[in-house]
């Protein structure tokens, strides 16, 4: 719910949820929906501004099982990753990408795949590797092709888009924006 929320633009409904979230996964005493409960807790407050809570951060990490079916937003090392590329961080946010990237590509994660490229074509963009954020960007189209679906589809071309404007082919940039809200 506070993913939808937040998604939403109510980030203030949002942290309110998560608070409750993390205080019930606490009395519930399973580790795996604590571990996602404060890494979502985490990110939600950075969001809104606030500093990162490095303690429930690194609880959230240490508890985080690494053989999960938990999609990979709700998954606190995910988490991490985004949240180091969005404070400068880039060659450890990388780093961890390329880490999530194998986990998804090992258990065959598709749609993971495209959530990782997404973060992974702006980490490399911010660092001025414009010909690896082509790379993962083509890498995306081609597997949203593959995938199917609009929603796919539309995130793909979109940080193709990007990776490509950075790269100065404006027209190019153009024609996969509108291609992508075509999908959207």
């Amino acid at each position: 719910l506070s993913w939808a929320l937040v998604n939403s633009g109510h980030l203030g409904t949002a942290v309110d949820t998560i608070e409750d979230a993390v205080l019930r996964a606490e009395c519930l005493g399973q580790p795996e929906l604590l571990s996602q409960a404060l890494g979502l807790r985490v990110l939600m407050h950075f969001m809104r501004g606030d500093a990162i809570d490095e303690p429930s951060l690194r609880r959230a990490l240490e508890m985080e099982g690494r053989h999960t079916g938990i999609p990979l937003p709700f998954r606190p090392s995910m988490q991490n990753a985004m949240m180091l590329g969005w404070t400068g961080h880039l060659d450890s946010a990388h780093d961890e990408m390329l880490s999530i990237r194998r986990r998804c590509l090992e258990h065959g994660d598709e749609s993971g795949l495209l959530y990782v490229a997404f973060h992974a074509v702006l980490i490399a963009i911010w660092r001025g590797d414009l010909i690896e954020a082509m790379l993962v960007a083509e890498d995306a189209v081609e597997r949203a092709m593959q995938l199917g679906g609009d929603v796919s589809l539309s995130v793909a071309l979109t940080i193709r888009a990007a990776a490509t404007a950075y790269g100065g082919r404006e027209d190019d940039a153009r024609r996969d924006l509108a291609e992508a809200l075509a999908a959207s």
